[in-house]
């Protein structure tokens, strides 16, 4: 693909046209650049490497699997949980990349299986995938008595062919793909560090009202439930689309697992030693793996107790304002390159080495974060898309752009919010989703000022609307990456991801008038927000920015 310029250099644009254009000055500039939330991100970027250097995911992955069985309901809902909770704290990208290799190499496992049981036996049915064959309620091997059966049932059942079995693998495959692409999307928006869009939402609303009107835990409140209803609807379209849902067989698994616990099913037998040859290729569980994990635990449960709305935060404790929720990600950081991964090993070398230098395996190392770690990205990127959504309200024209539609003003707020939310999905399956948050943000404040409507009853419900890019392989990260491996079809992709929008966008319609009432009270113009326009006071020098 040809490209003028990389996207790390084209995000120094605003460094020097901004200033030349008179839209902003220079250091107004360039302090978006390095943001106290830049920062945050680049701690939560650490771990994330971390994680993904030592397999913690794919030893939880893989735990996870050897849990569910082999019904492929059952394997596609754990690959959508396992992606779901690790999107929350890494990037959505990300994550597909690391379980959509897994998710394949699972389903071509269970396709080789029904190939191997066809050419052996074409009397027994291993994985049913579709309503013309016998099957019982668990999916699971049916033996055929062949001598209780008319010869007509046998020719039947010889007569399927290799490549139907192959076709229904590849439907197995494309719903294992699109799961953990959807689930990955969908997880980033549960947590205020999941995906840029919630981020750069953050940063709007800190540095126009102030950082106490959402905290991490509150948006978790909101976001979480609305994803994970969108991920359980979702696994249930993925089988009825690609999986020949059977709801006698979906509302059955309590009868399943009590029968699986006695059951010696050579499919479920072959298949989990799969799993466990996998993870025997891991090795044992070690101190760095270990440590990792524990490192995460810890961050959540700072992350979330630094302004939970139920009690007062550790960051109440400074009374000066000086400490935010990035030092505890960056103290996580320092951990990574201080704390070793084999602790006897490092105090063994400590004891014999005579020069006493400290030299031992660190949990992150300098190499990898040199050749892995995403500085572009992170600091130029981010910088680019958060000086752009400055300039749009210091230039005017996010209040210019209010101003042209305030005949939406005659509408209920209800109703011109159910606008937004689908306006945004629809424009996101075709721009880049955090491009739109970060010039529609601006946009929205000035309409909900205008209406005199809480600016929150408008952003969050778009902010969650654009993360709904299901239908394209441009929409998003996680898309790109499953459909980068050849086995999608862009008319598979348009036809699963057309509902799932519909989908979404439904229950992020009835999120916003039950759980943001409930904890952002939206129904009520706040004090925190000016009867006027606020772009003026985005030029004082020295305005402070912070995540939470």
């Amino acid at each position: 693909m040809f490209v003028i310029l990389p996207l790390s250099i084209t995000a120094l644009i605003p460094l020097f046209l901004f200033p030349i254009l008179g839209v902003m000055k220079s250091n107004d500039v360039a302090v978006s650049y390095i943001l106290d939330a830049v920062l945050f991100v680049m701690g939560t970027f650490f771990v994330a490497m971390a994680i993904e250097r030592w397999n913690v995911h794919k030893r939880l992955a893989l735990l996870s699997l050897l849990l569910v069985g082999t019904n492929p309901a059952s394997i596609l809902l754990c690959f959508m949980v396992i992606s779901f909770s690790l999107s929350m704290w890494m990037s959505n990208t990300a994550t597909a990349s690391m379980i959509i290799p897994l998710a394949r190499a699972m389903a071509g496992e269970l396709m080789k299986q029904r190939l191997k049981t066809d050419d052996k036996n074409n009397a027994t049915e291993l994985v049913p995938l579709s309503t013309e064959t016998k099957v019982n309620d668990c999916d699971e091997i049916i033996e055929v008595d062949q001598n209780s059966k008319s010869n007509s049932r046998i020719e039947s059942v010889e007569s399927k062919s290799s490549s139907e079995i192959s076709q229904k693998g590849d439907k197995t495959t494309t719903a294992f793909e699109l799961g953990v692409a959807y689930s990955s999307l969908m997880g980033g928006a549960a947590t205020l560090i999941g995906t840029p869009q919630t981020l750069f939402m953050k940063l709007h609303l800190d540095r126009t009202y102030g950082p106490e009107v959402m905290s991490f835990g509150s948006w978790f409140a909101v976001g979480a439930p609305c994803q994970v209803s969108s991920v359980l609807i979702g696994w249930v379209w993925l089988q009825w689309l690609f999986l020949d849902l059977s709801f006698k067989r979906l509302f059955s698994s309590w009868r399943c697992r009590k029968k699986r616990n006695t059951s010696t099913n050579p499919k479920t037998n072959h298949v989990k030693e799969f799993i466990r040859g996998e993870l025997k290729k891991l090795g044992p569980v070690s101190v760095g793996e270990a440590s990792v994990l524990c490192i995460l635990i810890v961050g959540i449960l700072v992350w979330f107790s630094a302004k939970p709305n139920m009690f007062p935060g550790w960051t109440s404790l400074d009374k000066n304002g000086y400490i935010s929720i990035t030092q505890s990600a960056l103290l996580l950081t320092l951990g990574l390159f201080i704390l070793p991964a084999n602790p006897r090993e490092a105090f063994n070398r400590f004891r014999k080495d005579t020069s006493k230098q400290l030299r031992w395996d660190r949990l992150m190392d300098t190499n990898t974060t040199q050749t892995e770690f995403p500085w572009m990205i992170t600091f130029l990127t981010f910088g680019c898309g958060l000086s752009m959504g400055k300039a749009c309200q210091t230039s005017g024209l996010s209040a210019w752009i209010a101003s042209t539609l305030k005949h939406l003003g005659y509408m209920d707020p209800w109703i011109v919010a159910f606008i937004l939310i689908v306006g945004t999905a629809v424009v996101c399956e075709c721009i880049g989703n955090a491009m739109v948050v970060i010039v529609m943000l601006p946009i929205l404040s000035e309409l909900a000022h205008s209406m005199e409507v809480n600016p929150l009853y408008f952003i969050i419900p778009s902010t969650l609307a654009a993360t709904f890019a299901f239908m394209l392989p441009i929409s998003s990260g996680p898309n790109i990456v499953a459909f980068a491996h050849g086995d999608l079809l862009v008319s598979d992709m348009v036809k699963s991801g057309s509902l799932m929008n519909v989908i979404c966008i439904l229950i992020n319609n009835i999120g916003v008038h039950t759980l943001c009432v409930w904890v952002f009270d939206i129904y009520t113009y706040p004090d925190w927000a000016p009867r006027t326009q606020i772009s003026t006071n985005l030029t004082t020098p020295g305005y402070g920015y912070t995540v939470l």
